[in-house]
């Protein structure tokens, strides 16, 4: 758990967003503890995601995909004008 986690040095650069490359465990963690066997989050036929949704860069939803096999998504952009 992060939270057992301390923070020992960062990746990055200017203009972009800074990520963990080291971190030091503070606890002590039993073997597959806090490991979910395959199927434990949901099962065949659950709606994980529907259409519309959307996929962002630090909400989860990759992961989501990840785990229920999907290798591919079809995905679409928009941008939003802002006239003044």
């Amino acid at each position: 758990m992060v939270e057992d986690t301390k923070l020992v040095s960062t990746l990055g650069g200017p203009g972009i967003i800074e990520e963990e490359k080291e971190v030091e465990i503070l606890v002590q963690v039993p073997p597959a503890d806090n490991v979910r066997m395959p199927g434990s989050d949901v099962r065949k036929g659950d709606l994980v995601m529907k259409a519309g949704d959307r996929v962002s860069r630090g909400g989860g939803e990759v992961g989501t995909l990840t785990f229920v096999g999907r290798k591919e998504v079809s995905l679409f952009s928009y941008h939003i004008a802002v006239c003044s």
